[in-house]
């Protein structure tokens, strides 16, 4: 990606969000911060660790509990991928807000 520097690694930001409102905010939240929009509630691009867990925060603040599920997925070089996750991932029946290494 243009502009993308050394430290930024691919990201994929992927959600499910119930209310209009909150994922209208994700979905800008996730545009401003340079993320192209490749499906409808799938974003990727080029961010460094600080940003991932910068935009992973503020996407958590703005949806509210019970309403939806969102993934924060990095694809780092040497294959640890830490995935952030926030919601009630399918199938899981409770919610949940950890970080799987």
């Amino acid at each position: 990606m243009v502009g993308a520097r050394a430290y930024d690694r691919p990201v994929f930001v992927c959600y499910d969000i119930r209310p209009d409102r909150e994922r209208k905010k994700v979905f800008e939240a996730c545009r401003d911060r340079g993320l192209k929009n490749i499906q409808y509630s799938v974003f990727y691009g080029m961010l460094n660790r600080k940003a991932r867990e910068s935009l992973f925060s503020e996407l958590c603040a703005i949806v509210p509990e019970g309403s939806g599920t969102l993934f924060v997925i990095p694809l780092e070089h040497d294959g640890s991928h830490r995935i952030l996750c926030y919601g009630e991932p399918l199938g899981m029946g409770q919610p949940v807000a950890v970080r799987f290494v």
